[in-house]
């Protein structure tokens, strides 16, 4: 088998110093008054919330979310603050005692579940005592060292392929802005559609989960959460023929636009393109390719109207979308010549996207593969 080592578990509180007494939280409208030269970070419990003219920190420090994070398996709680900075009393703050190295415990803590650790019902919180106790294996200096190098080798890797994605994204929007105009404004004048006289937008369904063979077909069956802005090319659930005879989900061809409906968090008014046959559950409306407006076009305008569909939303916590309010949801109707110029435009930009978005899985499950082997001991 793999060789394993096991490393001597060490309490956190012998590993690092902690420097909490050091905080000082600063109300925000008294941040304005510190903020004149927007010099050194202004560090809350996840990230960095503005800039300030001055510093309390000046030292490699690793932060933990102390109240408003998440704790669990993969979910980042803790980062390294390399510069001067000020930090709030959202964050722990701790510098590393000799033998320590403060990345190897950054990459332990994001990746470990500390969710027993966290006290508080409604907001939970990392108390100092709980950190202080959290256990830690530990290996030799010299393997942290290399644990942190490799890491953030792949971690940089994954960084990159994000900004390259959000570069060609910016590109897209604005080759959309210099052809059309801005959304809101309609400047150019042009005339309206709703999305409902396109042609049949309806909504998908779920096939009865009591009878499981339905799951184990080879016809793409999509969830919501995999509508997130780009081409759907295979989905994580297949259903069978039997399963569309006895449901009311229906065959969408390729090219069609699906909208979530509803949704965890941030999903509601997300888009996708069908890049294959599929067909969808019932929080995805979908609308077929049709003759009055490009797809390509009909995409971009839709991934770029995200605020728009959101606020449609209707309901208690959970806002959602129907399909009724989305048949009455109005798009710009440009001359089909400058809809096709655009869709060869944005075709080119979109494959690049598209291969990008599949390196950035790879560097994904290559940090995740690499994160595991670590804390197994197999790096």
């Amino acid at each position: 088998g793999t060789f394993k080592m096991t490393w001597p578990k060490r309490r956190f509180e012998d590993i690092t110093i902690n420097l909490d007494s050091r905080r000082v939280p600063i109300k925000e409208e008294n941040r304005s008054a510190k903020s004149g030269t927007y010099l050194y970070p202004y560090v809350g419990a996840n990230k960095i919330i503005s800039y300030i003219d001055d510093y309390i920190f000046d030292q490699e420090i690793l932060c933990v979310a102390e109240d408003g994070g998440s704790w669990g398996f993969n979910e980042p709680c803790a980062f390294i603050m390399d510069q001067k900075c000020w930090v709030n009393n959202h964050a722990h703050v701790l510098a590393s005692k000799d033998g320590t190295i403060l990345k190897y415990l950054m990459y332990y803590l994001n990746y470990s579940d500390l969710n027993s650790a966290i006290t508080g019902t409604t907001r939970g919180k990392l108390t100092k005592s709980a950190l202080d106790g959290l256990q830690i294996p530990l290996p030799p200096y010299p393997d942290q060292q290399r644990i942190a190098t490799i890491l953030d080798h792949a971690d940089s890797i994954r960084r990159k392929n994000r900004q390259i994605l959000e570069k060609y994204d910016e590109l897209a929007k604005s080759v959309f802005y210099e052809m059309f105009g801005d959304l809101r404004t309609n400047p150019k004048d042009w005339s309206k559609i709703r999305l409902g006289d396109l042609g049949k937008l309806t909504s998908g369904s779920t096939p009865s989960r009591e009878i499981q063979e339905y799951y184990n077909g080879d016809i793409p069956w999509v969830k919501t959460g995999e509508v997130n802005g780009s081409l759907i090319t295979d989905t994580e659930e297949k259903i069978t023929q039997s399963a569309l005879h006895n449901s009311s989900c229906k065959l969408y061809p390729k090219g069609s636009i699906i909208i979530a409906m509803y949704g965890q968090g941030i999903t509601r008014g997300k888009v996708a393109k069908l890049a294959i046959d599929a067909t969808t559950n019932q929080a995805c409306a979908v609308i077929p390719p049709n003759e009055l407006l490009n797809s390509d076009f009909l995409f971009s305008y839709l991934k770029m109207s995200y605020e728009n569909l959101r606020e449609m939303g209707r309901g208690g916590n959970q806002p959602n979308l129907n399909v009724g309010m989305l048949k009455d949801f109005e798009v710009i109707n440009p001359p089909a010549t400058l809809q096709i110029r655009f869709a060869r435009i944005i075709s080119k930009i979109e494959s690049q996207m598209h291969l990008t978005d599949q390196s950035l899985q790879k560097s994904e499950d290559l940090f995740q593969s690499l994160l595991q082997r670590a804390f197994r001991g197999e790096l």
